[in-house]
């Protein structure tokens, strides 16, 4: 037991300049945590992404909007208003996008113009994104990972977040979407997809409750919406936790590290 355990132990090496320090892991028990190790071995030796890492700079949402648009062959209108309603429009544009254009080559304004509109929103996140975009190719599978989610989020651990095409539905609630049942089905998803990615937890977290208003707003659409994709019941845990996919093994405080200088710079399985 104890050799099979070991092999399930690895680092994170974050790097400044040629300078290297590396951050030891112990991966955790549960099923999720063990399909995302096998996923992850085959990537350590390949470059992250740096749209799915969260590394490129959106401070020009103009031109990242109006590259968008030449991309997908439409006509480009400056956004003078980032109202709700308008940044539901942008996400409407990307979702058409990504059906028709994901599998073009050169690709990358579609995920940054993505990456912009969520920044644009002020998503709140105490999370640093590690994923390898489409270099992950076919590592993507189905799996029901909120049976799998927990509460208590802690500083320096490594969890599997939601990351599906949609939203969540508190953030389908918080954007205003249409009330109608169809279109939550559609896009308010529960997380289904088990990818090769992660975030460590960049402060200790305990979760709060849903808002009464949401709620009594989601109950309206709740059962159907739970039929569609066959799970038993949507909670805080569902909206706001995470898979834990890995303990830290170290003492070293990543925020210290990142306001340093230091990025993500590969995973090492031993």
């Amino acid at each position: 037991m104890a050799e099979i355990f070991q092999k399930n132990n690895f680092s994170l090496l974050f790097c400044k300049q040629q300078h290297i320090i590396t951050l030891d892991y112990e991966l955790n028990q549960n099923i999720v945590a063990k399909n995302w190790f096998k996923k992850i071995k085959h990537l350590q030796a390949i470059p992250i992404s740096k749209i799915e890492s969260k590394e490129i700079d959106t401070s020009d949402f103009d031109s990242l909007h109006e590259k968008f648009c030449e991309f997908i062959n439409i006509e480009y209108v400056p956004v003078k208003n980032f109202n709700q309603e308008n940044l539901n429009y942008l996400h409407s544009l990307y979702e058409t996008a990504h059906e028709n254009y994901s599998k073009k080559v050169n690709n990358n304004i579609l995920y940054e113009f993505h990456l912009a509109i969520h920044k644009k929103e002020k998503l709140a996140n105490d999370w640093y994104w590690i994923g390898w975009g489409t270099q992950e190719g076919l590592l993507e599978s189905t799996f029901d990972c909120n049976k799998f989610y927990e509460a208590d989020l802690k500083k320096n651990n490594l969890y599997l977040p939601w990351s599906e095409l949609g939203k969540t539905p508190l953030k389908y609630w918080q954007n205003k979407e249409p009330n109608n049942q169809d279109r939550f089905n559609e896009l308010a998803k529960p997380h289904k997809s088990l990818r090769a990615l992660f975030v460590i937890q960049l402060h200790d977290r305990l979760l709060n409750a849903l808002p009464i208003e949401f709620t009594d707003w989601f109950k309206n659409f709740k059962e159907s919406w739970l039929q569609h994709y066959k799970i038993e019941n949507w909670s805080e845990i569902d909206e706001f936790g995470a898979v834990s996919l890995a303990t830290a093994k170290h003492e070293i405080d990543i925020v210290d590290l990142i306001q340093k200088g230091y990025q993500f710079h590969k995973i090492t399985t031993h």
